[in-house]
């Protein structure tokens, strides 16, 4: 089960928001639920490089489930 639904589908929240609240709710072993679909596209491209280097940097690593 995930975690953290990013709502990064949703065009009324803007990314620096989404961003502020995964940074918030986040902890090891945290599972996050990003969308692939149109919906999505602009807030995904935004977020997901973000949110990898900004976790990374934090010493976290990341696998596919």
């Amino acid at each position: 089960m995930w975690s953290l639904l990013t709502y990064d589908f949703d065009k009324t929240i803007s990314p620096d928001l989404i961003f502020a609240k995964i940074k918030k709710h986040t902890k090891a072993g945290s599972i996050l639920v990003f969308h692939d679909n149109i919906k999505a596209e602009e807030n995904l491209k935004t977020l997901l490089p973000k949110t990898l280097k900004y976790f990374s940097e934090q010493g976290y690593n990341f696998k596919a489930i």
